[in-house]
């Protein structure tokens, strides 16, 4: 299964990978992720080398964003796509305007830890 992967934002599909680097060791050969990076430069944070995003902090770009991924896919064969938080509403967003031969989709977030804590 060919699997094309979308990083959340303000990291870059290097890291990505990284953070999935098991999971992608337990697939297999039969399985190859490609992992792509967002158009949109965001302000670093502490730490960070690269800072990437789908859209930008105005929230402008998701048009653009869209057009990689769906170039992204036509350029090669392609099964499955995957996203985590922002990645996966582009993930979402790109499957409904119509991926050919999407066969799976795989849409993953968590909370911000500020969101997650229990109210006062």
């Amino acid at each position: 299964m060919r699997v094309l992967a979308l990083h959340g934002s303000q990291q870059t599909g290097g890291l990505f990978e990284q953070r999935l680097a098991p999971l992608v060791k337990q697939l297999g050969d039969n399985h190859h992720i490609t992992f792509i990076d967002a158009p949109h430069a965001l302000p670093l944070r502490d730490g960070q080398d690269a800072s990437l995003g789908w859209w930008c902090d105005d929230g402008t770009g998701l048009a653009q964003s869209l057009d990689v991924v769906d170039a992204a896919w036509r350029a090669a064969t392609y099964d499955a796509l995957i996203g985590f938080s922002s990645g996966g509403a582009v993930a979402f967003a790109a499957a409904a305007r119509g991926l050919p031969g999407l066969k799976a989709l795989i849409c993953a977030g968590a909370p911000r830890r500020t969101e997650a804590a229990a109210p006062p």
